[in-house]
């Protein structure tokens, strides 16, 4: 099935009041020059700005032809997050402190997660039980107290049970 983009022209006349844009893609030119010691003015601005969507629109249309799937720009939607049916959405919920007293924070876990993704290019992070050996992908990060209903949470999908048990307890 042909994939096909459902694009509209904008036809607003911008060479009027307040805009006074009179750019001409046919002059040829790229550069709008500014007086020094004086105010830019907002012929100036819009000019500019319709310089650089003229030039965006031409890279496009030389790049790009009408319809065009750009590549890996599909997407992915995870509905049963690895699931039994109607179970629910799998989750591990994290003390404020860690064994030694330390305190837990989420922002330093969603960060590794965004660092891992930006440098490794993975869109996912596992972790691994450090007895259990259980692992699983963390999908999302929720900072919370212990002391309320909303702890802090890591939302995950199990990718395997511990070597040891081969199953995996809900």
């Amino acid at each position: 099935m042909a994939n096909t983009a459902n694009i509209t022209a904008l036809t607003t006349d911008f060479n009027v009041t307040p805009y006074y844009d009179d750019y001409d893609g046919n002059k040829g030119y790229y550069r709008i020059l500014f007086k020094p010691g004086y105010a830019i003015q907002a012929r100036e601005l819009t000019q500019m700005q319709t310089a650089l969507q003229e030039q965006i629109q031409r890279f496009g249309r030389n790049i790009f032809k009408d319809g065009t799937i750009v590549l890996p720009g599909a997407f992915y939607l995870e509905t049963n997050l690895g699931l039994t049916a109607g179970r629910g959405v799998r989750y591990v919920k994290v003390n404020d402190t860690d064994a030694s007293g330390a305190t837990v924070s989420m922002s330093q876990w969603q960060n590794f997660i965004n660092m891992a993704k930006a440098n490794v290019g993975n869109t996912t992070v596992e972790i691994a039980g450090l007895t259990s050996g259980i692992k699983a992908r963390i999908i999302q990060t929720l900072d919370g107290l212990q002391s309320s209903s909303n702890s802090k949470t890591l939302y995950v999908s199990y990718t395997s049970a511990s070597p040891t048990n081969s199953t995996q307890k809900v």
